[in-house]
């Protein structure tokens, strides 16, 4: 099982181990494969037990008993601040630094793991930026996501029941979402996607591109102009200001 297991993630996850965030994602495959591990040898130092009771005396067992337990603190003593993560706040940090990047009453699409978990986290539990209108992407290919968020969020038009890549009667694409609550709706803040765009939903290239707002980007409509040094200069910063070096190891820089 194991064996299959690691065989078959090898192949799907073969990516560069010398990059950081890669090595963490392969390091994760393994977690699985580790309760495996865990229960063999759980199963075997039972059968050591039992074999000792057999053939040995209790002095012997006491002792071997003895033995485990100081190899487990040993080991577990040896490798806790490696695995100690209590005050570490990254996730929190990046959750609030994207966040603060965004305009007042503005809409963010979350897309991926983090910023879809991080950022409705920290408004709905901790009541973070309450004024953003978050909308989990790959939610609104759901058929109840879309009339919920309806109920929740009535500032935003929703032009159909469900997201699709096809515009039909009952489902929408991007495009026409953004289309309906940009330009036909001229109150509207910005919309923003953290972190990046649905790899297959292209169909807003027809009237917007992704302008980079630090670790977001902006919908920003194709027709409109934009200064490039407006533009560095409003932004610029945000850049300058990030706390975390690509090899930081989670260390926060002064």
């Amino acid at each position: 099982m194991i064996f299959t297991y690691q065989i078959f993630f090898s192949w799907r996850a073969n990516l560069d181990v010398e990059n950081d965030l890669y090595l963490g994602v392969i390091e994760r495959f393994y977690m699985q494969t580790d309760i495996g591990v865990i229960i063999f040898v759980a199963t075997g130092y039972k059968d050591l037990i039992l074999y000792f009771k057999k053939y040995l005396n209790n002095t012997i067992i006491y002792i071997f008993k003895a033995i485990s337990i100081l190899l487990l603190l040993f080991w577990q003593g040896k490798n806790f601040d490696l695995c100690n993560f209590s005050n570490t706040s990254v996730v929190t940090d990046y959750a609030k630094l994207v966040m603060d990047t965004i305009p007042h009453n503005s809409t963010i699409f979350t897309h991926g793991d983090l910023s879809a978990t991080t950022i409705p986290y920290l408004q709905l539990c901790e009541n973070y930026r309450p004024d953003l209108k978050i909308i989990d992407m790959e939610l609104m290919t759901y058929n109840w996501s879309v009339p919920r968020l309806k109920n929740t969020i009535k500032s935003l038009e929703f032009p159909a029941e469900q997201w699709h890549l096809r515009d039909t009667e009952t489902t929408f694409t991007l495009n026409r979402f953004l289309k309906v609550n940009i330009f036909e709706k001229e109150t509207t803040p910005g919309v923003y996607v953290c972190i990046g765009a649905h790899q297959e939903e292209i169909s807003y290239q027809k009237s917007f591109f992704l302008l980079p707002i630090g670790v977001c980007h902006q919908f920003y409509p194709k027709d409109n102009d934009i200064s490039l040094v407006s533009y560095i200069q409003k932004y610029g910063y945000l850049y300058d200001s990030w706390p975390y070096s690509y090899d930081s190891k989670f260390v926060v820089e002064n």
